[in-house]
């Protein structure tokens, strides 16, 4: 409905073709939780299509391509997001009982929360003050675009577009889209045991490392962690799962019976996802021997804990999960109440 109504100016002459029922957007939207320097801050990355799919009366569907919105027209966007969030998040909080706030039912989760926001120290004896900083010398090529463009704390880039053909930009993008928090590369021990997450880019004082405790860097990653039971990824317009028109316009996987049973499918497609999804992520192919390098197929599925067992003892590995090691710092238990 939002992206109808960006490029409403500018699509009147198509939507005369046909009824604003039959003119179907898409998108797919990345929630991401966190900031370079794997702060709590949540934003979404949205990969709009470029125009309008539009249905006609014998059931087949056409894409119309837009013009790019212009700057004027993101910022109204801007405006009314920042309205919305407001109101919603207003009508949220008088709806809120005290006894269903955060920061009654986790306290140490809020904590977390705030702590991550304003980069202080959320446990142990630093407990609310910031964290400790490597300055640098400031640079020009801070990123203004955020304070220039913002409304009331809110912004929106537009400013990016991948040709129909270009099938690896996409790809590039959407691994940015749904990249994790941060890159080992970024990640350093110090001698006397602290972390130290070197930034991507200066901020605008000059700050261009930060410097917790191993228990603080704990508290960062908790504030990342999703609640529960709530999707990172979400489909909608004709994209969504639920519309009639998807299945016109996704690409179907083209499997093999041979080829499916090669990478040990159960049926078509199946185990063909995982085995290159693995080897995208992980860059292990997971289904080549490392012997002698050849394919290897499925014999068969093997669920029985005692054959499961025999088969790992006659190995030499272990049959048993490794023994939970204890607490290294007694202290710890000294920190927390663990809910006496």
């Amino acid at each position: 409905r939002q992206t109808k109504n960006l490029y409403w100016p500018l699509a009147m002459q198509l939507l005369s073709m046909s009824s604003a029922s039959n003119a179907h957007p898409g998108a797919i939207t990345f929630v991401q939780r966190f900031g370079s320097a794997m702060n709590l801050n949540v934003h979404f990355h949205t990969l709009f299509t470029d125009g309008l799919y539009m249905a006609d009366d014998t059931g087949g569907i056409k894409f119309y391509q837009l013009p790019a919105p212009t700057q004027a027209e993101i910022m109204q966007v801007t405006e009314r997001i920042a309205i919305k969030v407001k109101r919603w998040l207003s009508k949220r909080l008088e709806d809120l009982s005290s006894s269903d706030l955060p920061s009654d039912k986790e306290p140490l989760l809020a904590a977390c929360y705030a702590a991550s926001i304003r980069n202080y120290s959320a446990i142990g004896e630093r407990a609310g003050q910031p964290l400790m900083r490597v300055f640098s010398e400031p640079t020009s090529e801070f990123d203004t675009y955020r304070e220039e463009k913002s409304v009331e704390g809110f912004n929106l880039h537009a400013s990016t577009s991948i040709s129909a053909d270009d099938r690896d930009g996409l790809e590039r993008l959407l691994r940015y889209m749904g990249r994790p928090p941060i890159s080992e590369e970024r990640l350093s021990q110090a001698a006397d045991g602290r972390i130290v997450i070197r930034l991507k880019k200066y901020w605008s004082d000059g700050t261009s490392h930060l410097i917790m405790t191993p228990l603080d860097f704990l508290g960062r990653l908790t504030s990342l962690i999703p609640p529960p039971r709530k999707n990172m990824i979400r489909y909608h317009g004709i994209f969504a799962p639920n519309s009639a028109l998807r299945a016109q316009i996704v690409p179907k996987q083209e499997t093999s019976e041979g080829q499916a049973a090669t990478e040990g499918a159960k049926s078509p497609g199946q185990g063909k996802r995982w085995a290159q999804l693995l080897a995208r992520v992980f860059g292990v192919d997971v289904l080549s021997c490392p012997r002698c390098e050849s394919r290897m197929t499925i014999i068969s599925f093997i669920t029985e804990s005692q054959a499961i067992k025999d088969i790992l003892a006659s190995l030499q590995m272990a049959t048993a999960p490794p023994e939970v090691a204890p607490a290294r710092r007694v202290q710890q238990q000294e920190e927390f109440s663990w809910g006496s």
